[in-house]
């Protein structure tokens, strides 16, 4: 059977069952499920669901784990048009620099604006165009004091839209969704393998096996379990 070469978001489009959906993480982050899949993508018959209390089953001594250790930012936020009419945003980043800078933005209902203001009028983004090829607008972005820290301070967690259309986002989300080994601001979607008490499972399993550790942005250190 030939191979399909359409890559476009159409192709991925499958059916969800809503009574499948974890509406929250469990309560033992080891019990999160994980695809196995075998090293030859073409042999999908080795195909299998684990959970994470298997990977000293799985992985064997010499084997590298490479953790994603971006942290999730609060990145939905609400603006307001020149009109003062509310649209919503999930901010792209960048996070770590300091304004005025121009940043990257979604936004459903937003058609066409000079400019927008947020965090209670103390930031507004300016000069905001669409750029087709990144499917995402963009903008320069001034406020009183830089962007994450604003976010922290008011926005809402990026949950996947399938949670996000059967509930709302609260508090407790910022560190539910979270990882342990989570330390460098930058993600704008929530993962699947959060924090404490996971934490205790994930050194003992660390310190006791021989597999090695890596991080995408550099060595991976211990984080606080505080």
């Amino acid at each position: 059977m030939a191979e399909s070469t359409d890559l476009s978001g159409d192709s991925y489009d499958y059916r969800l069952p809503s009574e499948r959906i974890r509406l929250v993480p469990p309560g033992q982050r080891e019990e999160s499920r994980l695809l196995v899949s075998p090293r030859d993508p073409g042999d999908l018959r080795e195909l299998s669901f684990r959970r994470v209390s298997d990977l000293p089953e799985i992985l064997s001594p010499g084997d590298r784990l490479v953790v994603n250790d971006s942290r999730v930012v609060p990145a939905r936020v609400e603006a307001r048009t020149p009109s003062g009419r509310k649209v919503g945003l999930l901010i792209l980043g960048p996070f770590d620099s300091l304004p005025p800078h121009r940043l990257r933005f979604l936004s459903k209902g937003l058609k066409k604006a000079s400019r927008l203001s947020l965090f209670s009028g103390r930031g507004e983004i300016g000069e905001i165009v669409f750029d087709e090829s990144e499917g995402s607008f963009s903008g320069e972005y001034r406020g009183e004091r830089g962007l994450t820290g604003e976010l922290l301070a008011e926005g809402e967690m990026p949950l996947p839209p399938y949670i996000a259309r059967m509930r709302p986002a609260d508090a407790s989300d910022r560190e539910r969704y979270q990882t342990v080994y989570s330390r460098v601001p930058g993600s704008v979607a929530a993962p699947t393998l959060p924090a404490p008490p996971f934490w205790s499972w994930w050194t003992a399993f660390w310190e006791e096996t021989a597999v090695g550790a890596g991080s995408m942005t550099g060595p991976l250190r211990k984080a606080s379990s505080s």
